[in-house]
């Protein structure tokens, strides 16, 4: 009688055990240090801001998170990001709390599905509940400018050739 106590128990813990494991829809995910490469579901993420885009045939998706996105005011174009780099809201960027500078990622509105890709170069955002600052540019091909504020999906991407 003991021994089938004891078989219960272990399965009732593996049950709970397996329920409160992270399932891969939280909607935030733990980046490391951006001072750093970062290895993100078994894939390394380079700190190179001078890589070109990867393009969609030779791109692997790293880590995906999805939330809200806005971008950045016309007040602060020309001013330094946190990497250093003069914000010119002509050029995909985005700015990111966690991802190191330099990563590509894809972004795309899920209202209307469309995407671009961006380089990270700067850190944000810091209104509560949004993962993502975008570049104008970036907003405008996404259609999100006059929203101001969407859902997206982010997608860390990183070239197979690298």
């Amino acid at each position: 009688m003991k021994i089938k106590i004891y078989y219960f128990l272990v399965l009732l813990l593996a049950i709970v055990l397996a329920a409160c494991a992270p399932n891969g829809s939280n909607q935030e995910n733990n980046f490391d240090s951006e001072d750093t490469p970062q290895i993100l579901s078994g894939r390394r993420v380079e700190n190179t801001p001078s890589k070109p885009a990867p393009s969609r045939s030779t791109e692997i998706v790293t880590s995906t998170e999805t939330g809200r996105a806005s971008y950045y005011s016309d007040q602060l174009h020309g001013k330094s990001t946190a990497s250093g780099e003069l914000y010119d809201r002509n050029k995909l960027t985005a700015a990111h709390k966690k991802l190191p500078f330099g990563t590509w990622c894809r972004v795309t509105n899920l209202a209307n599905d469309k995407s671009v890709k961006v380089r990270i170069n700067d850190r944000g955002p810091f209104t509560k509940n949004r993962i993502i600052d975008l570049s104008y540019k970036a907003a405008a091909e996404l259609d999100a400018i006059r929203a101001g504020i969407i859902e997206v999906r982010v997608e860390v991407l990183k070239n197979k050739d690298k």
